[in-house]
C-alpha cells in the first residue's frame, strides 16, 4: 500500500484539487446559449424495408426460419437477453426483440433507431406480439390490428399516447383445445373461429384479468378516444415502443406513418360465464390451448404485409399508401390536430 504521507506526488495532487474548482467554474460559466445536435444517416450501412418488433423469444423465433434471418448484428443498447438484430441476406427484412415490459421496450427501440449504422427513414415497423383479447370483440387465435394504442393507468385523467394506421389480413391456424375452450363462451365472437379483426389495444404494466377490469378498460378506451376506440387487445410494451418511435420521428429518423401494431390472441381477458366470471380460474387454471396458435398466426397474419412491402416497394415508397388520418401523440407533436384527447378537434 502506498504511504500518502511520504509520497512525492501529494503536493502536486493537492494543488490540482484546489485549482480544479476554479478552472471548472471558468470553463462552464453560464451563458445565454443553447446547443442541439442533428441526427444523420450519412454513414448508414443498412436500410431495412421492414423491421419486425417482438417482445420475447417465442415471438421472435417464429420469424427466423421463414425469412432466413441468419445475419446477426449487435449494437450498443440492445437487451442483454436479445443482443442481436436478425436480418435476411439482403438486409431488407430485419427482426429485433425488445424485451418484456415498457422500460425494456423503450430502451431497446431508442438504441435501435439512434444507431448510425441504420437508416430507418423509409422503414415499415411492425410490432408483432401475442395478447389477451376481449371476447366481445374477437376470439383466441385471432389477429388484431389497432388504430389506437392506449396506456392503462391508475389515474383516469391520463390520455392515450398514439394513433396510427393499420392493415388487415386473414389467417387460418387453430387448435382443437382452443375450439373446446371457445365453446365455454355462450356468445359471439368468442365462440367463433379465429379471424383478423380491426380493434384497439390497451397497454398495461400489470397483467390483468376479469370482467370488471376488462369492462373498465373498455369504457376508458372509448372515453379517451372520443368514442372512436374499441378496446379488444391487451398489451404491455406497445405504447413504450411507440413513444420511442415518435421521438425518432420528431428527429426525422423514422416515418411514424409506417407503423403497424398487430397482436394475436393467446387468451381471453376474462373467464367464461360458466365459471361465474372467476378471474382466478381464467388466470391460473384455464386450458386455453391458444398459445402456440397465436404464435403461428403472427406469421400467418403478418407475412402478407411483409411480403407485399418487399414485392411492391416502389408503390409503398411513393406515398400512395400514406395514412389519411391523424397520426401521432395527444399533443400533436408531429403536426396536425389530434381527433382525440382534450386538444382534439372534437373538443
Amino acid at each position: 500500500m502506498v504511504n500518502l504521507k511520504s509520497a512525492w506526488f501529494v503536493p502536486l495532487l493537492a494543488a490540482a484539487v484546489l485549482a480544479y474548482p476554479a478552472q471548472e467554474a471558468k470553463r462552464f460559466e453560464k451563458r445565454d446559449e443553447s446547443f442541439s445536435t442533428v441526427p444523420s444517416q450519412r454513414f448508414a450501412i443498412f436500410a431495412p424495408k421492414v423491421v419486425i418488433i417482438s417482445m420475447f423469444v417465442s415471438e421472435q423465433d417464429v420469424w427466423l426460419e421463414p425469412y432466413c434471418l441468419k445475419n446477426n448484428i449487435s449494437i450498443p443498447g440492445l437487451s442483454p437477453l436479445y443482443p442481436y438484430i436478425h436480418c435476411d441476406s439482403d438486409y431488407e427484412v430485419c427482426q429485433v426483440t425488445v424485451g418484456e415490459g415498457g422500460f425494456n421496450a423503450a430502451a431497446t427501440t431508442a438504441a435501435l433507431v439512434l444507431n448510425p449504422l441504420f437508416d430507418f427513414t423509409k422503414t415499415f415497423f411492425m410490432i408483432a406480439g401475442i395478447a389477451g383479447i376481449n371476447p366481445y370483440e374477437g376470439t383466441i387465435g385471432s389477429a388484431t390490428f389497432a388504430r389506437f394504442a392506449r396506456f392503462a393507468v391508475e389515474a383516469l385523467g391520463e390520455y392515450p399516447t398514439s394513433l396510427y394506421g393499420t392493415e388487415v389480413f386473414e389467417l387460418n391456424a387453430d387448435s382443437d383445445t382452443a375450439k373446446i375452450y371457445r365453446a365455454l363462451y355462450n356468445y359471439a365472437p368468442a365462440n367463433q373461429p379465429s379471424k383478423a379483426v380491426k380493434c384497439d389495444a390497451a397497454a398495461s404494466e400489470v397483467w390483468f384479468t376479469g370482467s370488471d377490469l376488462a369492462e373498465s378498460f373498455g369504457n376508458f378506451t372509448a372515453l379517451m378516444t372520443n368514442g372512436m376506440g374499441h378496446y379488444c387487445a391487451t398489451a404491455n410494451e406497445d405504447n413504450a415502443t411507440l413513444g420511442a418511435l415518435l421521438r425518432a420521428a420528431l428527429a426525422k429518423l423514422v416515418d411514424f406513418g409506417r407503423i403497424v401494431v398487430m397482436r394475436t390472441a393467446s387468451n381471453f381477458d376474462r373467464s367464461p360465464p360458466s365459471t361465474a366470471n372467476d378471474a382466478v380460474y381464467g388466470l391460473l387454471y384455464a386450458n386455453v390451448g391458444a398459445f402456440d396458435t397465436s404464435l403461428e398466426n403472427l406469421v400467418l397474419a403478418g407475412s402478407p404485409f411483409v411480403n407485399d412491402v418487399i414485392k411492391n416497394w416502389e408503390k409503398y415508397n411513393d406515398g400512395r399508401y400514406a395514412p389519411k388520418n391523424y397520426i401521432g401523440d395527444i399533443f400533436g407533436t408531429l403536426g396536425g390536430t389530434p381527433d382525440f384527447g382534450p386538444y382534439g378537434v372534437a373538443n
